[in-house]
């Protein structure tokens, strides 16, 4: 089940004795006489719940500084406290924390509106089960108000003065919120919102948009009319362009030659650097071997010098040895062993025969290569001449043709593109001349006075006021008697209810008290029954005895009270009722109700409040 109830409420101040009363499931009856604290108790819940008016100053009420609402959610059994200044109204949340333990618990801000920020509102209406956020009608052009506790809260937190009112108990506030309460009592007993409707603006105002929508209209049909004639124009530029067949054929017989000739170009190229390559390798190896038979040559000279040296040296007369430099005299004796010449000389002539052997085979392989190099050279001339020939037919044969032949397909498709454009302007146009012709003749939607007549007939239909007339047998009128139940408009043009044929606001003040209260009552039980959201929770100021300066012939008999309190406390053991009154109920009631009692007697029980 959603909803809360109310454990207790506690207030607290700095110098002064906190001060607190504890309610229970099931009906809580707070009774006593004036001056004891009772409406002050109905204030400081009230407040607590977000009402912006703080509870009156009372004497006793001086140096209190906090009230506490110490709540439990039926669904999980979860404890909570809700504090608020009774200074600065400034909330302060303890979630999970019973009144107890809020010291030692971190509290968390609260705006005492509707907003983005956490809110006393938004947290209520989640213990309630509603979704938000909702949106609720409050005129007949459609504006909405976003839906917070504080509309809700005149169907659960009911004052002793609204009770004996002869307005309607669905009305609360100014004449000019009938709207608004109408369609929240509405959203109460649906859950469906407002949000859908879209809003009817003032005459004045639509006029002026739909004058301005029409001239915008009127601006696009005069551009797109100028689109057409320069689309027009430009088709008759392309009008005699055709591409036939044949030339998409050789279209495509040109880009496949094309496509030919550079791969022929691709490949031409990569023999070209390979033979290049292998040119460039082969001048290399011919420039090594020049290198090799300028050596041989100046192997064999040296050789040659060397013999003929030998010869030379042979004819001279030696003074010093040649070979430890000392000099040589007639007189003194030195030896070595003797130079053979003849042997240096064989051996030259065999080196100089050995590299002439060398030179001859060198020569036979430079032959070899100047071959390859002349062969190579006529392969990198053939294969420069084809891509020549390649790029020759494409650059002066196929490009020229396939640019006049793309030329003549651009021009058709531009012809395409343009007939496909008129087209489409064409359909524009029409479009926009079925759209001023629309808007011109579009009359303005007036307010939907018939919305409220749906509202009372699907009231009338529905179990609502069954429930409403069941109830009322059981706690004011005989239950064989027929009591039809019939939701109206009356002449303040308000929703109001006719019990058997009679007006509501035509009961004396007594009956109007408890018709008022059976009223929240059942659309309590109703939502319970259609599982709707709801607090399961209502708390009743003075429903019977709402003032004691009453008429005779407008009180209740005792017999209807204690009906009444019967009614309540039987059907009432899971949710909670807190009823303040004046006076106490019968001694077989008390024993099946929470009964608090204030005595303003200092002899005798709690004298009150504080």
């Amino acid at each position: 089940m959603k909803g809360f109830k109310i454990n207790k409420l506690v207030l607290t101040g700095e110098y002064v004795d906190s001060k607190s009363i504890s309610f229970k499931k099931g009906l809580n009856l707070l009774v006593g006489p004036s001056n004891t604290g009772k409406t002050y108790v109905f204030q400081c819940i009230d407040f607590v719940l977000g009402k912006s008016k703080l509870p009156k100053k009372i004497t006793l009420s001086k140096g209190y500084k906090y009230a506490h609402l110490e709540i439990e959610e039926y669904s999980s059994g979860e404890t909570s406290t809700i504090s608020r200044s009774l200074i600065d109204s400034k909330y302060q949340y303890y979630p999970s924390a019973p009144f107890e333990n809020i010291d030692d618990t971190v509290p968390i801000p609260l705006d005492s509106k509707l907003s983005k920020n956490k809110n006393i509102s938004s947290l209520i209406l989640n213990l309630c089960g509603f979704n938000q956020p909702i949106e609720i009608k409050k005129s007949q052009t459609n504006d909405k108000v976003n839906f917070s506790f504080r509309y809700f809260a005149p169907f659960i937190l009911i004052k002793e003065e609204v009770m004996i009112s002869e307005r309607s108990p669905i009305y609360t506030g100014s004449f000019t919120e009938r709207t608004l309460r109408l369609n929240i009592f509405k959203f109460l007993l649906t859950n469906k919102d407002d949000s859908s409707l879209v809003k009817i603006e003032k005459k004045e105002i639509w006029s002026a948009k739909k004058n301005a929508n029409v001239e915008l209209l009127e601006k696009l049909l005069m551009d797109e009319n100028e689109k057409l004639s320069t689309l027009e124009q430009n088709k008759d530029k392309f009008s005699k362009v055709y591409f036939s067949k044949e030339d998409e054929n050789q279209l495509e017989s040109i880009q496949m030659e094309i496509s030919t000739l550079n791969n022929e170009i691709s490949k031409n190229e990569v023999l070209k650097n390979k033979i290049q390559s292998d040119i460039n390798y082969n001048e290399n190896l011919k420039y090594k071997f020049d290198l090799l038979r300028e050596q041989y040559l100046s192997d064999i000279e040296r050789l040659q010098f060397i013999d003929e040296g030998s010869f030379l040296l042979n004819q001279l007369s030696v003074t010093k040895c040649p070979h430890c430099g000392e000099d040589i005299s007639e007189n003194k004796q030195h030896e070595h062993g003797d130079i053979d010449m003849n042997h240096v000389n064989e051996a030259c002539d065999y080196e100089i025969e050995k590299i002439r052997i060398n030179l001859s085979e060198l020569e036979k392989s430079t032959f070899t290569v100047n071959s390859i190099i002349d062969s190579l050279q006529e392969d990198l001339t053939k294969a420069i001449k084809a891509i020549e020939e390649c790029k020759y037919r494409l650059q002066e044969v196929l490009n020229p043709k396939l640019a006049a032949l793309n030329e003549t397909w651009n021009n058709r498709l531009e012809y395409e593109v343009i007939v496909s454009d008129i087209e489409y302007v064409n359909h524009q146009i029409g479009y926009l001349k079925e759209l001023i012709s629309e808007t011109s003749s579009k009359k303005q939607q007036s307010p939907n006075k018939s919305s409220d007549e749906e509202i009372i007939n699907a009231l009338n239909e529905g179990t609502f006021p069954t429930l409403l007339e069941t109830n009322l047998k059981e706690c004011l009128f005989y239950e064989n008697e027929s009591l039809p139940i019939k939701f109206y408009k009356n002449s303040d043009q308000e929703l109001d209810f006719l019990i058997n044929g009679e007006e509501r606001e035509t009961f004396g003040k007594g009956y109007r008290s408890i018709i008022a209260s059976i009223f929240h009552i059942t659309l309590l039980m109703y939502c319970q029954v259609k599982g709707l959201p709801h607090s399961n929770l209502l708390i009743l100021d003075s429903p019977v005895n709402a003032f004691r300066d009453l008429e005779a012939n407008e009180k209740l008999p005792k017999s209807v009270q204690n009906k009444f309190f019967k009614f309540i406390a039987e059907n009432f053991s899971s949710e909670q009722m807190i009823v303040i009154e004046n006076d106490s109920v019968s001694k077989d009631l008390e024993k099946n109700i929470n009964l608090i009692e204030f005595t303003h007697d200092n002899n005798r029980g709690r004298f009150g409040f504080f």
